[in-house]
């Protein structure tokens, strides 16, 4: 299992666990029927929302195969720490925890 915690413009930083073989869709409103499941090989698949105006509706993909994180940028408009082209894949790492800065980091804080 890896832990991957999140920070984003106005929302408290959170944490999600991604287990062996699952994967979340973050964004704003993630829609899992706009994913192409065949290119990511997990079980499950499901939705993390980050209520920020400047996360995108489907923003990034992260997935745990193997024992390793991979990061997946949607064509979002202020990306990521990554700085990913729209469609590009990047091993994180393994194990453990890693932190990822959706669109510039968590100024402003809410409560989501």
């Amino acid at each position: 299992m890896i832990k991957v915690r999140f920070n984003a413009p106005g929302v408290f930083p959170f944490s999600e666990e991604v287990p062996e073989g699952t994967g979340i869709l973050v964004g704003r409103r993630p829609d899992l029927a706009s994913v192409d499941r065949t290119s990511v090989p997990v079980s499950t698949l499901r939705p993390v929302p980050v209520p920020s105006g400047l996360v995108s509706e489907n923003h990034l993909l992260v997935w745990n195969h193997g024992g390793e994180l991979f990061l997946r940028d949607l064509k979002s408009t202020n990306g990521s720490q990554w700085n990913l082209a729209p469609g590009e894949l990047v091993r994180a790492r393994s194990g453990g925890e890693v932190e990822i800065e959706l669109a510039g980091g968590g100024e402003g804080l809410q409560k989501p």
